[in-house]
């Protein structure tokens, strides 16, 4: 099995939805962090690398609030 190709991203948390479960923390802690005002997770930078740690993220997430730019 290979893996996928990478590619740089926007990535949109829908934070209405989100239960802060953390999951996406703990799945790709280098894109996605705790916002310590709102107390909610947000992606480090407004494009980043999409790769197999946040797409497993996404997949992972339970409300499913996690969005990659041009992926359904």
């Amino acid at each position: 099995m290979g893996k996928k190709e990478t590619s740089k991203r926007a990535i949109y948390i829908d934070t209405f939805h989100c239960k802060m479960c953390g999951t996406c923390m703990e799945e790709s802690p280098e894109t996605f962090t705790m916002n310590e005002f709102t107390q909610m997770p947000e992606v480090a930078e407004d494009v980043v690398e999409v790769d197999d740690s946040v797409r497993m993220a996404v997949v992972m997430c339970p409300t499913k609030c996690i969005h990659v730019e041009g992926e359904d």
